[in-house]
């Protein structure tokens, strides 16, 4: 992330939260905490801080920790979807790892990691739609109740 694409970020979040006192000094003091994160994700994180400001604007450690949230949750609603597509029976999205993000080498028992990763990373930025999830059941159709599900695993496990 740029200073630049940060300030056009901090700028929406202060004029949304009427911060006044923003000037170059605070704004470069947060660009330093947050400049290692992806601006999709800051982005996101301003506007969930924007609809949800309790105290005002948000201190650098606060907006960090938002950041870290709205990552986590990304990444998740991504593989969420690819799991979701895996139990449905769906082919994986990716032909050479099936989905697990680590591809053989040849025919030996090496592994590295899949390209399809960086189609993964882009998908959790926003910056390209979601996995597609499987049609919903039918009406009628039988559901599974998937406590009983989990209850039965832990008990082959010897999990109480």
């Amino acid at each position: 992330m740029t200073l630049a694409e940060f300030t056009d970020v901090f700028a929406i979040l202060a004029t949304q939260l009427r911060y006044v006192d923003a000037d170059e000094v605070a704004i470069r003091a947060y660009y330093e905490a947050l400049k290692d994160c992806p601006v999709e994700f800051v982005r996101m994180a301003a506007q969930d801080l924007s609809r949800d400001s309790q105290y005002g604007f948000p201190r650098s450690d606060v907006w960090a920790d938002a950041v870290k949230a709205v990552t986590k949750r990304r990444v998740n609603a991504v593989y969420e979807r690819v799991y979701a597509r895996r139990m449905a029976g769906l082919p994986p999205l990716c032909e050479w790892c099936r989905d697990t993000g680590f591809e053989q080498v040849g025919d030996t028992n090496r592994y590295r990691p899949c390209a399809c990763r960086q189609q993964r990373q882009q998908e959790a930025l926003g910056n390209w739609p979601l996995p597609e999830l499987p049609a919903a059941p039918a009406e009628g159709a039988k559901r599974v109740d998937i406590d009983k599900v989990v209850k039965r695993l832990a008990g082959k496990k010897g999990i109480e």
